[in-house]
């Protein structure tokens, strides 16, 4: 939700009985703790933006760091539910477009303000910051999106996963889609949403191709996807589902996966949720209009 004058604002509110909305005030990108009792996010006001964490129940935000003109990705709580993952960097080390390095890194919850880098971790160049850490659901594997800015049409990006401690960083890309990758000829991946499989041995991750050759017939279209797919760490590609989803989320059974589907890119403004099988890629049942889906954990 947001505040009056544009300021954004978070709030919560209990889904049953009686309950009006609990402003925690500026903020964005939240993250729950493990346990649920809690919600790290990014507060403040531009350009002093800082991590800041609360609990649900008798909300107390506290400032977990006190960086100026910094900006943040999104936090994600440690499976323990005892330190965040974070990913940060100063406004004057990013260009226009949010490309800039960053390294992944542990940040206490003592308000001290102490990070350390992930011990495995190396540095990140030339990327936005990731908005969607996201660790397994067996607590094993850590993952993320990041993209780069090229050009009006050119924002290659990718799906990095990695083990928690940050080493053996990998990127997964759909078999499917890399034939049609080629940077050299202006040929770029592009990927917006993902979700952990729940067995924690792939990603489900929207992925289409981009032509962005000046000289090209084809200059500024999608000419490989775009497509939803089921891609395991063994390079296996298990389903393809066609289309522009975005807000994929996998059920806790792994049957189930929903998304937001969105018929011409981001350019239609009335996306309908759909639920489809993991299996088949069938359409298994169409909810109705909306653009933020999500299984309960």
């Amino acid at each position: 939700m947001a505040a009056p004058q544009g300021e954004p604002h978070l709030f919560y509110i209990f889904a049953l009985g009686q309950s009006s909305p609990t402003d925690l005030g500026p903020g964005s990108a939240p993250a729950w703790s493990p346990d649920s009792t809690s919600i790290a996010y990014v507060g403040g006001t531009n350009p002093n933006n800082n991590i800041w964490i609360t609990t649900i129940e008798n909300p107390a935000s506290r400032q977990l760091t006190s960086e100026t003109n910094y900006a943040w990705g999104r936090p994600a709580f440690t499976p323990d539910g005892q330190s965040l993952v974070v990913a940060g960097a100063n406004r004057n080390d990013m260009g226009a477009q949010g490309n800039t390095t960053f390294t992944l890194e542990y940040l206490e919850l003592d308000g001290s303000g102490t990070r350390t880098p992930l011990p495995g971790a190396t540095p990140m160049s030339g990327v936005r910051l990731p908005q969607d850490l996201r660790f397994s659901p067996n607590g094993t594997g850590l993952a993320f999106s990041t993209s780069s800015h090229l050009s009006a049409c050119a924002a290659p990006g990718a799906y990095y996963v990695m083990n928690t401690n940050g080493s053996s960083l990998e990127k997964l890309v759909s078999p499917s889609l890399r034939v049609a990758i080629d940077p050299n000829s202006e040929r770029y991946h592009v990927g917006l949403s993902y979700d952990w499989t729940s067995a924690s041995d792939g990603l489900v991750v929207l992925g289409n191709v981009i032509d962005c050759a000046a000289n090209s017939p084809t200059m500024g279209q999608v000419i490989a996807g775009p497509q939803m797919s089921i891609v395991g760490f063994d390079n296996s590609e298990r389903t393809i589902i066609p289309g522009f989803f975005y807000a994929i989320s996998v059920d806790r059974t792994g049957n189930l996966i929903a998304a937001a589907h969105f018929q011409n890119g981001f350019q239609d403004l009335n996306p309908n949720v759909e639920i489809y099988s993991a299996q088949t890629g069938q359409l298994v049942l169409p909810i109705g209009p909306g653009n933020t889906p999500q299984f309960q954990p």
